[in-house]
This record gives C-alpha cells, sequence and structure tokens, in this order.
C-alpha cells in the first residue's frame, strides 16, 4: 500500500518548523505572554526583518550562549558530538573527579595497554581515559567505528 506523502514544512526565521503564514510555537507563546504582560505587541509577530519573539520573550538566547560557553570548562573536545552524548560524557566525567571508581561507571581497561580505560557513553559512543597514579585522565570521546581501531590496536592514542 502506497504511503500518503506529509503535507511540506517551511522553516520560519527562529528556526521551527510549521506549515502555516506565521510560526504557531511562537504565537502560542507570544498569547501566553500578552496574557500576563498587556504591552507586547502581536502585530508584529513574525516578519523577515525581525526574528522570532520566542528569543526575547522566554530567553532561549542566553541558554544558547550558555550551552556555548559551558564547552570552556571541558577538559576535553566534546563540540563535535550529539547533544545526549555531551550530557551523559559530563556525566561519567564529573563522577570521576568525585572519586567514584572506574568499575561502578562499566570503566574497563584494554588488554594491549593496562593505562587505558574506556567507559560507554551509550551503544555507540565510548570515552577513553587514560589511568595515572593518582589521577584519571580523560584523552577523548570516539563513535564505536573509530573506537574499533583503538581497541584492535591499529590506531594509536596521543596522550
Amino acid at each position: 500500500m502506497a504511503q500518503r506523502r506529509q503535507k511540506q514544512r517551511k522553516g520560519f526565521s527562529c528556526k521551527h518548523l510549521g506549515s502555516s503564514q506565521d510560526c504557531p510555537r511562537c504565537h502560542q507563546i507570544v498569547q501566553i505572554d500578552e496574557s500576563q504582560a498587556p504591552d507586547l505587541k502581536s502585530s508584529s509577530l513574525n516578519t523577515q526583518s525581525q526574528p522570532c519573539r520566542v528569543w526575547q520573550v522566554t530567553g532561549q538566547h542566553t541558554t544558547k550562549q550558555q550551552w556555548q560557553q559551558s564547552f570552556a570548562a571541558d577538559p576535553i573536545d566534546l563540540t563535535h558530538l550529539p547533544k545526549p552524548i555531551i550530557i551523559k560524557t559530563r556525566k561519567i566525567l564529573a563522577a570521576l573527579d568525585q572519586g567514584v571508581p572506574p568499575a561502578q561507571l562499566q570503566g574497563k581497561r584494554f588488554s594491549f595497554d593496562r593505562t587505558l580505560l574506556r567507559f560507554p557513553v551509550t551503544y555507540r559512543y565510548r570515552l577513553l581515559c587514560r589511568w595515572y597514579v593518582d589521577r584519571i585522565i580523560p584523552l577523548q570521546v570516539l563513535s564505536h567505528e573509530d573506537y574499533n581501531a583503538v581497541a584492535r590496536n591499529k590506531k594509536r592514542l596521543n596522550g
């Protein structure tokens, strides 16, 4: 049986998607806020020259800036990873900083290099760390394809 084709959705300047002329999400948020603060004007909801009002009303722009600034505090580069992987990796790194044993986080050593640890972040990503006498230093987060080359001892890690 042939599938029905979905209606084409268009992208608005606020990065939301929809099929109407105005952004339905931003329109809904502005209506809620107008009931609380009647001084906002709803006539200029979504024009091409002005960005969507969601950024001004809910303050999402500041949270995006905070998210970008949070990468400066990470000990390794996590900017190329999806958001859920970043969050899980940060939880593992925070637990290691607090002194949680690696075995409790499902950390295992490699047989060819006993100082190299691997932690499963998700099914497809692994966190690699180096175990020194007094601390554990994170090296990088790898996808499972890149991790396989390291696990088979075909790719050397710097660190």
